[in-house]
């Protein structure tokens, strides 16, 4: 299974995210390839922090022939906002995520928060009088 210990980035090539049996392919700097299936493909960030190691999903692969224009379009889009990602764009994700952890900061949330996510208590775990609907 593809379970390589990777030092540097840049072990894997579009033609291997491609044709990557199933297993956990390593890109480098912490960055993995997932494959799940002939179509389930996605990319992992491996990243220890406080002496936890925790795994981030950046996305999933997008192995797709882009148009200039789509590509174009898909640049004015945050990194941290992208779900479907090529090679260059997951090692791009994976370094700014990278940046934001040894920041101090919790890629997860900021990702959330950049996209106007609610990252508090539930909604249900407001205080205040129950919402009730009323009859007439």
């Amino acid at each position: 299974m593809g379970t390589d210990v990777g030092i540097s980035m840049g072990k894997l090539t579009a033609l291997k995210v491609k044709s990557a049996g199933v297993g956990r392919h390593a890109d480098g700097d912490g960055l993995y390839l997932h494959v799940k299936g002939s179509d389930a493909r996605s990319w992992l960030l491996r990243m220890q922090s406080d002496g936890k190691r925790r795994d981030f999903g950046l996305g999933s692969v997008d192995t797709s022939m882009r148009s200039k224009e789509v590509t174009d379009a898909a640049r004015g889009v945050p990194i941290l906002q992208r779900k479907l990602l090529t090679l260059a764009e997951a090692r791009e994700k994976a370094e700014a995520y990278r940046r934001l952890i040894r920041s101090g900061l919790d890629p997860v949330a900021e990702q959330k928060m950049s996209i106007g996510v609610q990252t508090g208590p539930p909604i249900g775990a407001q205080k205040g009088p129950p919402f009730t609907m009323a009859q007439g």
